[in-house]
């Protein structure tokens, strides 16, 4: 019955067969690895700007349950951190109540 494989027997040592094909394979990885080159050199790095999109929206998901964000500061996974002009003058009045508050003593 094995001999009515297309494939012939995959288990029988040099067949040529399915289990050649995985081991030729297999051998073929292995020293293009021990040449240096891994798998992913073969292709190279794909952009795909749906997966960007995808990405932002949930980051923006995640992010949207602080305080302040998309008005204050939003969040970039290429820019990191970044606070808005509504962001900097909050900063800015913060800072300013700080150093009130800091520096007024009991004056």
């Amino acid at each position: 019955m094995a001999d009515s494989w297309p494939i012939g027997d995959p288990m029988e040592d040099g067949s040529g067969g399915l289990w050649g094909a995985l081991t030729g394979i297999a051998g073929a990885v292995g020293k293009g690895a021990g040449a240096g080159f891994g798998l992913g050199d073969a292709g190279g790095a794909v952009h795909v700007p749906m997966l960007d999109k995808l990405g932002q929206g949930v980051t923006d998901m995640t992010l949207s349950q602080y305080p302040g964000y998309g008005d204050l500061w939003t969040y970039d996974a290429r820019d990191g951190v970044e606070v808005t002009a509504a962001g900097a003058v909050a900063l800015g009045v913060a800072a300013v109540a700080l150093w009130f508050v800091l520096f007024s003593g009991g004056r």
